[in-house]
């Protein structure tokens, strides 16, 4: 059941990242294709094919990795981690 929670927490996290963005959608999206066309003017067209490959693995590598940094944070606030700012991971004393 916690594998599931934290699995579901780390989704939302990732929801919440891309519906709280400071930079619109639209803008990346813009951005994306104009740096394509410049890269296609910069490629001759057969080798056009390997930047969309490159492109679609390149996406690919980012969610997968997305999706493990967003895994790595449920499961620190599920088990009441706290992180300093020197980066020194403290768990929480409910003890004392």
């Amino acid at each position: 059941m916690c594998e599931l929670a934290r699995t579901l927490l780390a989704e939302k996290l990732i929801d919440d990242f891309y519906e709280d963005d400071l930079r619109p959608r639209n803008t990346l999206d813009a951005v994306k294709k104009e740096w394509t066309e410049e890269l296609k003017q910069l490629l001759p067209e057969e080798k056009w094919m390997l930047l969309y490959l490159f492109e679609s693995q390149t996406m690919e590598e980012c969610g997968k990795e997305l999706r493990r940094f967003a895994d790595f944070v449920a499961k620190l606030l599920m088990d009441g981690t706290h992180v300093k700012q020197d980066g020194a991971v403290v768990a929480d004393d409910d003890e004392g």
